[in-house]
């Protein structure tokens, strides 16, 4: 019976470690097999993937990074996430991955940035970073996940220009125009001044009312190209606020004989005949002035100003200017009458 027991205990032990050898292969299969689904994943993602270690050297990365790069995929082992992130981003990237996860050994963020491609053309991509403990003895690592976003962007600014430009004449409009005094005003110091001279042109209506909506467009355009080209030079704004009005916002520094040489020079812009669709036109324009303080200056009231000093011009005579300072001691505004040119 004794050796008996002796034998039981034997097979128990062998089947005991039989069993152990069974499950410990198991695991390895199914580790095996969770590699490779992994492996499997991450190389056919739809999305960009890529595993650095926390200095930020590429340990693994997928295809749809490659494309998105431009490069095989065997070139993106061991090399720094710097290689193909744009040279102005770099201390951002720094600030946010490095100062902020690596240093905590903890969290994620989300960055979008420039990318720049192997071709040397630049793109935009938008990744979420994550820090990832390493356990077992694996080191930690960086684990970025993330898209090509150039097309959204584009298309994004494609629609805040359609937004801040005129789509006839090609020229800021109203929205850019109160935009710009509003920078122009946060970032004035001390006495800076501003410039606004309002343009409206004299009798445009005949011109619609007599050749048609059509040729009133030509003309509005041809009246943009004009003063644009005429005030290429100068630090200033021309914008198209509505109808047959122009504005031309001049930055700092701005005083009276600046703003004059200005005015001056787009009545000159438009002295001569403009030619449209067989049509010759001649286009005067009464001009509205003014001067005042950059800094704390609403960018609506200060329009407003300006189209007052219009509305003095042209209820004096077509084809004149006023100008007057906001910031001095009120009095009559400055201003000249210009000999009208023939219609």
């Amino acid at each position: 019976m004794k050796g008996s027991s002796a034998v039981t205990e034997e097979v128990r032990r062998q089947v005991h470690h039989h069993t152990r050898l069974e499950h410990r292969r198991a695991e390895q299969q199914a580790f095996v097999l969770r590699d490779e689904v992994f492996r499997c994943v991450f190389d056919n993602a739809a999305m960009a993937m890529a595993i650095a270690d926390t200095d930020g050297t590429l340990v693994y990365a997928n295809r749809s990074l490659a494309e998105m790069i431009g490069v095989p995929v065997e070139q993106l082992r061991r090399i720094s996430v710097y290689r193909f992130a744009h040279p102005g981003d770099q201390d951002e990237i720094d600030t946010v991955v490095f100062d902020r996860l690596v240093r905590a050994r903890e969290g994620a963020a989300k960055l979008e940035r420039r990318l720049v491609r192997a071709d040397g053309s630049i793109g935009w991509a938008a990744f979420t970073i994550s820090y990832v403990k390493g356990s077992d003895g694996l080191p930690d690592h960086l684990l970025a996940v993330g898209e090509d976003v150039t097309e959204r962007r584009r298309l994004d600014e494609e629609l805040h220009r359609q937004a801040r430009y005129d789509a006839l004449t090609g020229v800021p409009n109203r929205r850019y125009l109160l935009e710009r005094i509003e920078m122009l005003s946060a970032e004035a110091r001390g006495e800076d001044r501003v410039g606004l001279c309002f343009v409206d042109l004299d009798r445009f209506k005949q011109i619609n009312d007599r050749y048609g909506h059509g040729i009133g467009d030509q003309v509005l355009c041809a009246v943009a190209n004009l003063l644009h080209e005429e005030l290429a030079d100068e630090d200033c704004t021309l914008a198209r606020i509505g109808g047959d009005e122009f504005v031309a916002l001049l930055a700092p520094p701005v005083d009276d004989v600046r703003v004059v040489a200005v005015v001056d020079r787009m009545f000159s812009a438009l002295a001569g005949p403009i030619a449209v669709d067989g049509h010759t036109q001649w286009v005067s324009a009464s001009i509205g002035a003014i001067i005042a303080t950059a800094s704390n200056t609403d960018a609506t009231t200060l329009l407003e100003a300006a189209d007052r000093e219009l509305y003095q011009a042209k209820t004096r005579s077509k084809d004149r200017w006023v100008l007057r300072i906001l910031d001095t001691v009120p009095g009559e505004p400055a201003g000249r009458a210009r000999p009208e040119q023939p219609h």
